[in-house]
């Protein structure tokens, strides 16, 4: 992942992404989702601002949000210190470990926003596998994703404009994205215009099957029970914009 990722103007464009509205739609979702969780304290991976990190506290869940990202975990701190919430707030590379993040095996883990598929094969392998360690049995994994083969080869484009908010104001943003069909590998340079202003940045995305995910976390534990394309619980089919996966952590 190329740190500009992560940086600058585009960082504001992310900030910006999901309205409050639509913030609190997927805090509604995930309320839901957790209603039966073992226990209440949730991860947050990656958390970006803390959006949803905060949003669940303000529902006294206790919550714990990793990023790998200083600008936005120092963004959070903020807001949780303005909002007199009790959120831990941590910097964390995902390929790293961060089994001690808590004493307690978490009731439920959730990566939304589309942050999923950054990673290879070993490296996505390695974050089911500290997420096994680090969740509850019966705990409960939500990933949200764009960029599912079943989703992502049916609706992707090779040039996509569009409007974007910046600093308030308004911009466009230029995705041009570049897929090998043998690696499984989107590569993106995401081209910011604003007035007469221009900044790019790129990523990768690792494009992995439902299959491949399925089978990537039965192994370290996980079984994953049901897909959905929308937060309203429909149920997914190929060429759906995205896929909402929800996994359990099995009993030992």
């Amino acid at each position: 992942m190329d740190k500009s990722f992560f940086k600058g103007q585009i960082l504001d464009i992310w900030r910006s992404a999901k309205s409050p509205e639509e913030t609190a739609e997927e805090v509604d979702f995930l309320q839901e989702q957790f209603a039966d969780s073992p226990n209440e304290h949730l991860l947050d991976f990656p958390c970006g601002a803390g959006r949803l990190s905060l949003g669940l506290a303000m529902h006294d869940y206790k919550v714990t949000g990793l990023d790998s990202c200083p600008e936005f975990i120092a963004e959070a701190k903020r807001s949780a210190k303005e909002l007199r919430l009790s959120v831990q707030f941590i910097e964390q590379d995902l390929r790293q470990d961060f089994s001690s993040t808590s004493f307690q095996k978490f009731g439920g883990a959730f990566c939304m926003g589309n942050s999923f598929g950054y990673f290879n094969i070993s490296e996505t392998k390695q974050l089911f596998s500290q997420l096994s360690y680090c969740m509850a049995p019966g705990a409960k994994l939500i990933i949200e994703s764009e960029a599912i083969a079943e989703s992502f080869l049916l609706n992707v484009g090779e040039r996509e404009w569009m409007e974007v908010s910046l600093n308030g104001k308004k911009a466009y943003l230029l995705v041009k994205t570049n897929y090998d069909p043998i690696a499984g590998i989107a590569d993106a340079e995401y081209i910011v215009v604003e007035d007469e202003r221009t900044s790019k940045h790129s990523a990768r995305h690792y494009i992995y099957r439902l299959g491949e995910v399925a089978a990537m976390l039965e192994e370290v534990g996980f079984r994953l029970e049901n897909v959905l394309s929308s937060l309203d619980g429909d149920h997914f089919r190929v060429g759906d914009n995205k896929s909402i996966l929800i996994a359990f952590r099995q009993e030992k």
